[in-house]
């Protein structure tokens, strides 16, 4: 059971990916279409023409900043399995447990053959994983720019009164745009949040009892 727990660790989360996979490639036409709207709703908010946006800029550098550390928290991950394969050598330890056709504990060739599958499926996984995971994000940062931006010049009204009619429906339609565009967003991602969220709570619960029988 419980190597049956540490090979079901890996396989959801590769199953998890090739599940993100087609549901991406099936709404390929929706996101593209988010994103070109995404793109018209960053011009039409644009209200001090020409200017830095510093919440656009704020949230850019954020979102640059953490999927650099997840692919470089992911990357060191892999590399760190095949380092305890290569150092176990002798002991014919894969980086991850799991099943083969081949019998890997009395060829060379074929656990070198192994070792370098599974190096490159991890590194394939978590590449594909962690894109489709930023894309949702990268949308809703923007929407969060957007959003600071109109309340603060929803704030500056006051200033100018002769403009504040023609600023206040510009507001008002941009509000209506932003909700919009994230109803379609969560139209678009809705499928793979549920199944993104079912494989986490399998994969939890497996890490969970690998947990208890840890012994010294």
């Amino acid at each position: 059971i419980i190597e049956f727990a540490e090979s079901l660790s890996f396989v959801l989360t590769a199953y998890l990916t090739l599940c993100k996979s087609f549901i991406f490639m099936a709404s390929i036409k929706s996101v593209i279409q988010l994103m070109k709207e995404l793109e018209q709703l960053l011009k039409s908010s644009d209200f001090d023409r020409g200017q830095k946006r510093p919440h656009v800029i704020f949230y850019e550098s954020s979102v640059l900043r953490i999927s650099n550390l997840t692919y470089a928290f992911h990357l060191a991950l892999c590399n760190l399995s095949i380092l305890m394969a290569i150092v176990f050598i002798e002991k014919r330890r894969l980086p991850f447990k799991t099943w083969y056709y081949f019998d890997h504990l009395k060829s060379d060739f074929v656990h070198g053959i192994l070792l370098a599958i599974e190096y490159l499926m991890s590194h394939y996984v978590f590449i594909v994983n962690t894109s489709l995971d930023y894309f949702p994000v990268i949308f809703m940062c923007y929407i969060l720019a957007i959003l600071k931006e109109l309340k603060e010049r929803i704030g500056r009204m006051h200033e100018n009164m002769k403009s504040t009619e023609v600023d206040l429906k510009k507001c008002v339609d941009l509000h209506v745009k932003v909700e919009e565009f994230c109803q379609k967003i969560s139209q678009t991602y809705a499928m793979q949040l549920f199944f993104q969220g079912l494989f986490s709570s399998l994969i939890i619960c497996t890490s969970t009892f690998l947990l208890t029988k840890v012994r010294n």
